[in-house]
């Protein structure tokens, strides 16, 4: 009995070492990173927006020749006109250049500091391959779900558009903490998403109650920061954020062995 738990994954993933702190601190610097990112995105779509404090004046013009709808329009009203359009025009197609520069940023930062805590904890080397690899992964698949949300979010009913951005974000939780290790370790893309979807599905008895425990805790341990940061713990709130991000490295290595032997069992290569 002793012999068949120490070869089980959850006990191997026990054997803590350095490259769970590494993987829990590339995680917090991510976090970190993304945080720094969207808030200067804001700051500078605020600044932006603050600088269209010159159109007032036209604007009020505006406002008062729509009142009196009688009157012809006069130069003014197209000036004012034509400097309202084309403020807001330029306006939009510079925060669209931004928010594409910025999501850029985004998903090669994540890529760079993810596929560099999966290479420690694989104990390899990060090449640069793996790197472009994970970011085209990492882009691809969060936009499918963001357009995927975006759609179901605006959706004509709302009861039904609910019960499917519950059902999406299981599913992207579902998907995405079986897919990440089992692309760590096989490097190829259309293979990692066949065995994904195999283990996801064909498989699912072997993994649901794993996954669905591992989600459970997480969701515990936020709504535990979340409580500690309401009530202004600080030392209870840093305890907690570096315990979720130990755990969430933890995870990887987990996931990853036990997605490797339902693999090596099924002799899918």
């Amino acid at each position: 009995m002793l012999k068949y738990l120490k070869n089980t994954c959850f006990v191997k993933s026990l054997k803590l070492d350095k490259r769970i702190l590494y993987a829990a601190l590339l995680d917090m610097a991510f976090f970190i990173s993304a945080l720094i990112i969207i808030a200067l995105f804001l700051f500078l779509i605020r600044s932006g927006w603050a600088s269209l404090a010159y159109l007032t004046p036209s604007i009020e013009r505006m406002s008062s020749f729509m009142g009196n709808l009688s009157s012809a329009p006069n130069a003014a009203a197209i000036s004012d006109v034509h400097l309202i359009y084309t403020s807001l025009r330029s306006f939009m197609i510079k925060s669209g250049m931004l928010l594409v520069f910025f999501a850029i940023l985004l998903v090669l930062s994540s890529s760079f500091l993810k596929s560099l805590a999966w290479s420690i904890i694989l104990r390899e080397r990060l090449k640069a391959k793996f790197f472009l690899k994970f970011a085209l992964i990492l882009f691809t698949f969060n936009l499918f779900w963001i357009l995927l949300f975006a759609l179901f979010a605006f959706g004509i009913n709302p009861e039904i558009s609910t019960k499917f951005v519950f059902v999406e974000i299981f599913s992207l939780l579902y998907l995405s903490i079986m897919f990440y290790p089992i692309f760590a370790v096989d490097k190829k893309i259309w293979q990692s998403i066949k065995k994904t979807l195999f283990i996801s599905f064909l498989r699912s008895y072997k993994v649901i109650a794993q996954v669905l425990l591992l989600l459970s805790i997480i969701y515990i341990l936020a709504n535990l920061i979340a409580v500690s940061a309401r009530l202004k713990t600080p030392f209870a709130f840093i305890s907690l954020t570096i315990l979720l991000f130990i755990y969430l490295a933890w995870i990887k290595v987990y996931m990853a062995l036990l997605t490797q032997e339902i693999l090596k069992k099924e002799r899918l290569k």
